[in-house]
């Protein structure tokens, strides 16, 4: 493991469920900035960190699947550790999730109900493979989460005091320009006096996987702003857009004071999930409805605790 996961909370412990084939993935990565997306929402929460490194081959191909055992191995970790809630930012795609599908056999008999599963529905480009939703968002009783893009239709605006987001790629190599130069939408106010609401335009993020089974359940923004020392960038995929549900989920747990089983939490997503403000026509039919944060909140916040 990394002897830091460059984010500040509070991580009870990390387990390295990979092998040590690829030493070089070491690094702090995709993992970590997962983690941090989390932490933005939830900073006061317990984590626990299971590392596990993608499939090579598949990886090749374009696809973001991991080895169908490490994924197993990491829901036995979870379910040992008692947690609430579990970010899967990977999968692994087969066609259908039913007996003949490892993962969904051991959830069935182990840890069902235990921990709300909060999963990526997939990336698709040129190279992958990847047809349709991974598993485990395939599952009734995961939330899988896709992606939009939150466009600002705002002028550039190069104030600390904007909450516009957007990236500088002039002088970012060509093999780190993953996402395209445009504006995204922060939540906030573009400039001062002048809020997001009215120069969002949500759009399809193009590269989600298709969708399969009823899945995905749920749209999240897709681009997770990556800063290094040389540049910035907006880097794209469903690895993103789902610690943003996780986190604001794990946010509405810390306010909301009583345990809640997964089915509950699902249940509630769901059902408040709305249409997004402004969504492009889809070129194929996936989810339509977003995180309704506040309405999540008050529908928890107002249920009685299940018998």
């Amino acid at each position: 493991m990394p002897d830091s996961l460059d984010v500040d909370v509070h991580v009870e412990h990390s387990t390295d469920l990979s092998d040590d084939e690829h030493p070089e993935q070491k690094m702090v990565g995709h993992g970590s900035w997962v983690l941090r997306t989390i932490a933005e929402f939830a900073p006061d929460a317990t984590y626990h960190f299971y590392r596990i490194e993608t499939n090579e081959l598949a990886l090749q191909r374009g696809s973001n699947t991991i080895p169908e055992g490490r994924l197993i191995d990491a829901f036995d970790a979870a379910d040992s550790d008692d947690l609430d809630l579990l970010n899967v930012s990977g999968g692994v795609y087969h066609h259908r999730c039913d007996r003949e599908c490892e993962i969904a056999t051991f959830l069935a008999e182990d840890v069902e109900g235990d921990h709300l599963t909060v999963a990526a529905a997939g990336n698709r480009n040129a190279k992958s493979e990847l047809k349709h939703v991974l598993c485990p968002a395939l599952r009734e009783q995961t939330l899988a989460v896709s992606g939009y893009v939150p466009r600002c239709t705002h002028d550039y605006v190069d104030d600390r005091s904007s909450d516009q987001i957007w990236a500088d790629l002039t002088s970012v190599p060509k093999v780190e320009k993953v996402g395209a130069q445009q504006k995204v939408c922060g939540f906030g106010q573009c400039a001062p006096g002048h809020s997001c609401g009215t120069a969002r335009s949500e759009t399809w993020f193009p590269l989600c996987a298709l969708p399969a089974g009823g899945k995905p359940d749920l749209l999240a923004p897709v681009y997770y702003p990556h800063v290094t020392e040389k540049w910035s960038y907006l880097m794209p995929g469903t690895s993103y857009a789902t610690p943003v549900v996780t986190g604001l989920l794990a946010a509405i747990l810390s306010d909301v004071d009583r345990a809640f089983d997964a089915a509950e939490l699902l249940e509630a997503v769901r059902d408040t999930a709305r249409t997004p403000d402004d969504l492009d026509e889809p070129n194929f039919s996936t989810a339509q409805a977003k995180f309704d944060v506040a309405a999540t909140r008050e529908q928890l916040a107002g249920s009685q605790p299940s018998r």
